[in-house]
């Protein structure tokens, strides 16, 4: 058993990595919570190019997002494509694909040559004092939310 975990370890350590953090994306309207970095579209993806065609992502949702609520689901879910539509846009199939536990955030792929997009979310809710951009004193709403990440992978 002891030499399986360090065989796991070796291969984790063996493979190249990325840290992805996921931001707040359109499904909560800027004006509601203006402060926090945004993904709107793919053109604010991160990007990376490997050598190798596995990969292990590190998923994070920064403290500060995850002190808006109490709410987060435990689990992120992923999908995986290298499709584009005529326009450049990856379509997702059957979206998602996969999650991974929250906790250790560790979501493994194995890459084809080229562009390969990563889409992860991990869904909540956020519990507000305000009603159409306005404070509303007593009053306090649970909204559903949602974080996103969005990662580009080329694949030499």
């Amino acid at each position: 058993m002891c030499l399986l975990a360090q065989t796991l370890n070796l291969t984790l350590f063996l493979m190249s990595s990325y840290e992805l953090n996921l931001r707040i994306d359109n499904s909560i309207p800027s004006y509601k919570i203006p402060t926090f970095p945004r993904f709107r579209e793919w053109k604010d993806a991160d990007a990376t190019t490997l050598s190798d065609s596995d990969i292990t992502v590190q998923l994070v949702t920064s403290e500060e997002i995850m002190m808006l609520s109490s709410r987060w689901n435990a689990e992120y879910t992923y999908g995986l494509t290298t499709e584009t539509d005529p326009d450049g846009e990856p379509i997702f199939t059957d979206m998602p694909h996969g999650s991974v536990d929250a906790e250790q955030g560790l979501l493994t792929c194995s890459l084809q040559k080229g562009a390969n997009y990563i889409l992860v979310e991990r869904f909540g809710g956020i519990l507000r004092d305000y009603k159409v951009g306005e404070v509303v004193p007593g009053t306090s709403i649970w909204s559903k939310a949602k974080v996103s990440g969005y990662l580009i992978v080329t694949v030499e």
